[in-house]
């Protein structure tokens, strides 16, 4: 009798473009994919360059923990809000392989406004693009503006003399393909690239999909994120 009720609702439900599904739970893990890759990335080579882009205070949903406080990687930090870039200054002032870098990715050197909640010093939503902060419900008058230091990718390599890397990590609240195609298109293609997609128009990700397919990556789409991993990956190195 189940079966047969089953049955229809879900003839009912396929009518109106509708597919049911079984529920399952959600398994446990306590290893995520970068966290995976980055592992295995160090034992093919034992010093990495990792950049992180959007790093905010170093703590808050940060899948770079166990990567930074690695002393043989080199990791490059980005942020370019004042209040989280002192946080992840002082969080890691004994770390001589980390270097903070207190400015936002952009196209073109120099200033930019950046919006947050109006009620915040800092916020992990933060993003150079107003309506973003809008798209969380937010009018005008719950949104402020600060001022940060801008700098385009070719700028931020050059200021740390950085020529090949092999992890990057992209959360900037929507600026993410943007800022990943700058790396791509300046040539350089980082082993592994870990960016999150939640934010991204459907424009954006086709042409992400598109533009890691040229490149010949492979990648996987997960939770927020995009995981992708350079032609010949690990072998290569």
């Amino acid at each position: 009798m189940r079966k047969k009720i089953n049955y229809i609702i879900g003839k009912l439900s396929a009518r109106f473009g509708y597919r049911l599904m079984p529920s399952y739970k959600v398994p446990h893990c306590t290893l995520g994919i970068l966290e995976f890759g980055i592992n295995y990335l160090n034992t093919k080579k034992s010093s990495l360059t990792i950049i992180q882009i959007g790093a905010f205070d170093g703590e808050i949903l940060d899948p770079l923990v166990g990567a930074i406080k690695d002393d043989n990687n080199q990791i490059l930090l980005v942020e370019p809000q004042p209040g989280p870039y002192k946080l992840l200054v002082k969080r890691y002032s004994e770390y001589p392989n980390v270097t903070v870098e207190n400015s936002a990715i952009t196209e073109k050197d120099g200033q930019i406004d950046m919006y947050l909640p109006a009620n915040m010093e800092s916020s992990p939503k933060a993003s150079i693009d107003q309506s973003h902060l809008k798209s969380f419900a937010l009018d005008d008058s719950d949104i402020k503006k600060i001022s940060v230091n801008a700098l385009s990718v070719k700028s931020l390599l050059d200021n740390h003399g950085l020529r090949e890397v092999d992890v990057l990590q992209i959360d900037t609240e929507g600026q993410d393909f943007n800022i990943l195609c700058q790396f791509l298109d300046s040539g350089v293609c980082p082993s592994i690239i870990n960016l999150e997609i939640l934010h991204l128009s459907k424009k954006d990700r086709m042409d992400l999909r598109r533009k890691l397919d040229d490149l010949g990556y492979q990648y996987v789409e997960y939770g927020w994120d995009i995981f992708a991993l350079r032609p010949g990956g690990f072998d290569a190195l």
